[in-house]
C-alpha cells in the first residue's frame, strides 16, 4: 500500500492498528510489518483494541490527529478480518518476511531479553 500510494514513507508519523486477536496488543506484529513496508521507526504506533470494528477505530484516530493538526500524513487500518478468520490460531504464524527483515525480525524479542543483550 506505502509503494503503490507514492508517499514517501518517511513523512509518516503515526499508524494505529486495530486488533482484537493478537496477543500483547498486536504492536510487535503491527511494528513488524511497518518496517517490512519500508516505514521508519520513528513513526509512532500504536494499537486499538477492540470487541468490534477495531480496525475503523484506528482510522478514526488516525483521521482526529490529521483534522487536529498534529500531524500530517498517518496510516490506520485493522490487523484480522473477524468475518473470515476467527477463534484461535486466526493470526497464524509470523510471515518470513519478519524473520529475514534486519530490524523486523527484532520485535518477535520480549523487551526484558532485549534490554539483556544491549547492555552485553
Amino acid at each position: 500500500m506505502v509503494k503503490t500510494s507514492g508517499i514517501n514513507p518517511a513523512l509518516i508519523e503515526d499508524i494505529a492498528i486495530g486488533t482484537v486477536l493478537a496477543p500483547s496488543g498486536g504492536a510487535s506484529v503491527a511494528r513488524a510489518a511497518s518496517l517490512i513496508a519500508g516505514i521508519p521507526n520513528t513513526a509512532g504506533l500504536n494499537t486499538v483494541n477492540r470487541q468490534c470494528s477495531s480496525g475503523l477505530m484506528a482510522v478514526v484516530q488516525i483521521a482526529h490527529e490529521i483534522q487536529s493538526g498534529m500531524i500530517d500524513i498517518g496510516i490506520g487500518g485493522g490487523m484480522e478480518s473477524m468475518t473470515k478468520h476467527y477463534g484461535p490460531g486466526a493470526l497464524g504464524e509470523v510471515s518470513d518476511a519478519v524473520h529475514e527483515h534486519h530490524e523486523a525480525k527484532d520485535v518477535l524479542i520480549p523487551m526484558g531479553i532485549m534490554l539483556v543483550n544491549a547492555t552485553n
